[in-house]
């Protein structure tokens, strides 16, 4: 039996791309969502970018299961989203000038205002390996062997030469979210900090 929801979502989707990611997927727009096929879960907060208009779609709200066959098995979630000029309009109502006085800040952070920021990326190894779990597959393999390495020099002190690490960096060009805070980890290691 033909699957009628998979073959208009495979006629009409849309490829995206993550904001900050060359990672793509392929979604397909109604209205004021997004439905996405399993496996990939769409989260509030994410930004993607269509990629034959380079529009900004910012995913809110919660995912929920479409219920996409005639067997009523769920194969996909759906998500609201805002167009950049929504997003921006609700910035701009809900910014605000006043000053919060802030105690502790645990873990990766940004503090500041829109002139001036500090951004915190504490991350340890263990919350980088954490990161790097959560990767496609495909990458994860290579990703972690770098953390590891990464790790064995950091415990044993060993030297690291110039180009130790080139084999990595395509991997780390596409990972910022991993590269910045093992760049941070591999500095404070080098000057003692």
């Amino acid at each position: 039996m033909t699957n009628i929801y998979l073959e208009h979502f495979n006629t009409f989707s849309e490829e995206f791309e993550f904001q900050n990611s060359s990672e793509k997927i392929k979604g397909n727009i109604h209205k004021n969502t997004i439905v996405f096929l399993d496996p990939f879960i769409p989260k509030s907060g994410m930004v993607l970018i269509k990629l034959n208009t380079k529009d900004y779609y910012y995913l809110t709200g919660n995912s929920s299961r479409k219920i996409v066959d005639v067997n009523g098995t769920s194969i996909g979630y759906s998500i609201n989203f805002l167009s950049q000029d929504e997003y921006d309009k609700n910035n701009r109502n809900n910014r605000s000038d006043s000053t919060i006085n802030i105690q502790t800040i645990n873990g990766p952070s940004i503090i500041g205002s829109q002139q001036n920021a500090t951004i915190n990326n504490g991350l340890n190894l263990e919350e980088v390996k954490l990161l790097i779990s959560s990767k496609p597959q495909e990458d994860r393999e290579l990703l972690e062997k770098f953390i590891n390495r990464i790790e064995v020099a950091i415990e044993d002190n060993q030297p690291v030469s110039k180009g130790t690490f080139a084999k990595y960096s395509d991997i780390l060009k596409k990972y910022s979210d991993i590269a910045v805070p093992v760049g941070k980890l591999i500095f404070e290691w080098v000057t003692g900090n």
